[in-house]
């Protein structure tokens, strides 16, 4: 079993209890609207699963059959700047769709914070090379 945690505000708490009580482990990933995301959210389920050869070989068919689409999109949006204010979770994968699509992130406004968030956000700046303005408080869920 595996409990996966996409908003972290809604369920940390839930996830956590049922660790503790139930021996159920749980992981955090971002809202999976990007491609980089919905990959990250596929293999850590099949790795936890031991299925991980499988979910490779999805991602990688998947991904193929999109690009034409992806592509597409890019030529409209190349360039365009884009401001993104929304949860922790959806804040940084809607960055990174934005991204993907050829789009400037000038703004982020997360609704709270806590170190996963900001682990998620660097790695963000480090891959992408963006260097949108982030208003951010840290919290704690």
């Amino acid at each position: 079993s595996l409990n996966v945690v996409r908003c972290p505000s809604l369920g940390m708490q839930t996830a956590e209890y049922a660790e503790k009580v139930l021996g159920m482990p749980y992981t955090r990933v971002p809202k999976p609207v990007s491609l980089k995301y919905t990959a990250d959210l596929i293999l850590t389920v099949a790795e936890h699963f031991g299925l991980q050869e499988k979910a490779e070989s999805l991602i990688s068919r998947e991904t193929e059959r999109v690009a034409g689409k992806m592509a597409a999109l890019r030529e409209g949006l190349r360039g365009k700047r884009i401001a993104i204010s929304a949860g922790p979770g959806k804040n940084i994968g809607l960055a990174q769709l934005a991204v993907e699509l050829g789009m400037e992130v000038v703004y982020l406004g997360p609704l709270k914070t806590d170190s996963t968030y900001h682990e998620l956000l660097q790695d963000f700046l480090d891959t992408t090379g963006q260097d949108p303005e982030v208003m951010a408080e840290a919290s704690v869920y």
